[in-house]
Order: C-alpha cells, then sequence, then structure tokens
C-alpha cells in the first residue's frame, strides 16, 4: 500500500469497519479491476488517487469507465486524492462514514 493508503486505512478505515460492524477488504478484486478499499455490506468502493489520476486525461477516462462499471453492479466509488487523505483525513472519513451510513441502511 502507498502511505496515504497507509494511513486511510489505520486513521479511518480500520477504526470505522470496527464502529460500524462492516467487513473492509483491501486490494480487493472486482470485475477486471483491482480496488483499493470494499466496503461490501454498504456496496462502496474507496479509491485513492494519485496524480496520474487527475494529471493524465487516459488515466481519467480509464477510472470513469470502472466507476461505471461499478455503478451497474450497485456500487458507489468514492474517489479521494492523496492530497485530500494526508492534509484532511478526517474531512474525507466522515465523508466515508456518511456514505456506509446511507448505504448500509439500504441494503
Amino acid at each position: 500500500m502507498t502511505e496515504p493508503e497507509k494511513r486511510l486505512w489505520q486513521g479511518c478505515l480500520k477504526p470505522l469497519a470496527k464502529e460500524l460492524s462492516v467487513r473492509i477488504y483491501r486490494q480487493r478484486p472486482m470485475l477486471r479491476y483491482i480496488v483499493d478499499f470494499e466496503i461490501r455490506d454498504a456496496r462502496v468502493v474507496v479509491e485513492v488517487d494519485g496524480e496520474s489520476h487527475y494529471l493524465d486525461e487516459q488515466a481519467r477516462r480509464e477510472d470513469e469507465v470502472r466507476d461505471l462499471e461499478l455503478a451497474r453492479f450497485g456500487y458507489r466509488v468514492l474517489r479521494f486524492t492523496n492530497k485530500e487523505i494526508m492534509e484532511n483525513l478526517e474531512g474525507v472519513c466522515q465523508r466515508i462514514r456518511e456514505v456506509v451510513l446511507e448505504r448500509k441502511s439500504s441494503f
């Protein structure tokens, strides 16, 4: 895992899994991809994007295709940049928590 992924896991997702009684998978194969984190109980995927994801046009298009494919299977994809995680972990964690709570109650 990258440093932002480790920070997100240790500082947010691992405690959130315990708090909300959900299982969170790391580096999970889904369809023809490997997602950074999957929260299956809420059908949420969390992706941590480095610079290439927002600077490279082809990478952005590939991310859009991936997100659409996952959405067809009922998944909501949340994307956060490395910078967001390193500078605003609390805000990132709050957003993930909100979405998980919202979606978990509908399944």
